[in-house]
C-alpha cells in the first residue's frame, strides 16, 4: 500500500466527517490494503454513525476483504445498533464470509438483542453457515434468553435442525443444562 493509501486510512479513522464522505464515493470506499481491508472497513470501525450509514448502501456493505468479511461484518462487530439494523434488511443479513458465517450469525453471537430479534424472523433464523449451523442454533447456544424464547415456541424450533440433525430446541435445552 502506498503512502497515499496509508494516509487515507489514517484520516478516515480519525475524522468522522471524512469517514462519512468516504462512503459517498465507491471508488474511494473500495481502496484496499494488502489484506483487502477497504477504506469503508476502516471507516465503520471508528464511528457508529458511519457504520449505520454503510448499512444503508448494499454496494458498500458488501465490500469484502480476502477472508470475505464484509463492511457489514465490520460494522456489526463494533456496534450493537448496527447489528440490529442489519437484521432489518434481509439482503444485508444474509451476507456471508468464506466460511458461510453470515452477518446474522455474527450478530446473534455478539448481542442478546440481535439473538432475540433473529428468532422472530424465519428467513434469518433458518440461515445456515458452511457447517450447517443455523442462526437460530447460534442464538440459543449463546444466550439463555434466546434459548428460553425458543423453548416457548416448540412448533417452530422443534422442526428446525442443523446438518447433524439437532433441533434448535435440543440446543436450547443444552444451554440450560450447563
Amino acid at each position: 500500500m502506498d503512502v497515499l493509501h496509508h494516509f487515507l486510512f489514517q484520516v478516515v479513522e480519525l475524522s468522522e466527517a471524512v469517514a462519512l464522505k468516504s462512503l459517498e464515493n465507491l471508488e474511494i470506499a473500495k481502496l484496499a490494503d494488502k489484506n483487502g481491508r477497504t477504506v469503508a472497513h476502516a471507516a465503520v470501525g471508528s464511528y457508529k454513525s458511519v457504520a449505520l450509514e454503510a448499512l444503508k448502501n448494499p454496494e458498500i456493505a458488501k465490500l469484502a476483504d480476502k477472508n470475505g468479511r464484509t463492511v457489514a461484518h465490520a460494522a456489526i462487530a463494533h456496534y450493537e445498533s448496527a447489528a440490529f439494523e442489519a437484521l432489518k434488511n434481509l439482503e444485508i443479513a444474509k451476507l456471508a464470509d468464506k466460511n458461510g458465517w453470515t452477518i446474522s450469525h455474527s450478530a446473534v453471537v455478539r448481542y442478546k438483542s440481535a439473538a432475540l430479534k433473529a428468532l422472530e424472523i424465519p428467513e434469518i433464523a433458518e440461515l445456515e453457515d458452511n457447517d450447517g449451523h443455523t442462526v437460530a442454533h447460534s442464538a440459543v447456544s449463546n444466550h439463555k434468553s434466546a434459548a428460553l424464547k425458543a423453548l416457548k415456541n416448540p412448533e417452530i424450533f422443534g422442526k428446525l435442525k442443523d446438518k447433524r440433525g439437532k433441533s434448535v430446541l435440543q440446543s436450547a435445552a443444552e444451554k440450560f443444562s450447563k
